[in-house]
């Protein structure tokens, strides 16, 4: 599940914030001192279940756990699988350039997949800015790539066709030598061209 609360919202985050006031002011008071972080959190642990969670609460005239409890059939658990930590990143939205490339965090990557001119989703853990994983209309394409200039040019030569210009001949390229009487003549392009529209033939 993932929740976005804009700032000074403080009814949307009102839950929330009055289990940190009650943490603060029924826990943290009474447990000044504790030799561990683990020890810490065995303490929170048994504040939490036996005391927050147990007791009814005067807002809304129960137990926590027995209002949890009302809509618990109501509750989609995410799936636990090798992504799902993905659900918690942070997502920023990319336009793909038309090499395949986007950028992030003044850095730039390559798509997994052929999204050229495509908007995308970026997922980024914070703790980890290098790595970024794609996704597209919902679906996970895969973790990008840092840029390869010299590859990614490569690739564009290779789907680039070949272009060749019949419009005017090379005058000056040679390309044939041709041996008479002793003598060595060159033929160009023009003078094939023309041989060959003519049926003349070349003397020296």
């Amino acid at each position: 599940m993932r929740l976005f609360v804009d700032s000074g919202d403080g009814a949307a985050k009102g839950k929330i914030e009055r289990f940190f006031r009650g943490f603060r002011d029924r826990f943290l008071t009474l447990h000044r001192n504790f030799a561990s972080l683990a020890e810490l959190n065995k303490l929170t642990h048994e504040w939490v279940e036996n005391e927050y969670n147990a007791k009814t609460h005067s807002a809304i005239g129960m137990a926590p756990i027995e209002r949890f409890n009302l809509d618990r059939n109501r509750i989609k658990f995410i799936t636990d699988d090798a992504f799902s930590a993905e659900v918690f990143y942070v997502e920023e939205t990319r336009k793909v350039s038309k090499t395949n490339v986007f950028s992030i965090n003044s850095q730039r990557h390559e798509c997994p997949v052929d999204l050229r001119d495509k908007t995308i989703e970026v997922r980024y853990d914070r703790m980890r800015r290098e790595y970024f994983i794609v996704y597209f209309a919902g679906k996970r394409m895969g973790v990008a790539t840092p840029l390869d200039l010299v590859a990614n040019a490569r690739l564009r030569m290779a789907e680039r066709p070949e272009r060749v210009d019949v419009s005017t001949p090379d005058i000056t390229a040679p390309v044939a030598t041709v041996v008479r009487a002793g003598k060595v003549a060159t033929a160009t392009k023009a003078t094939q061209v023309t041989a060959t529209a003519t049926g003349a033939s070349h003397h020296d």
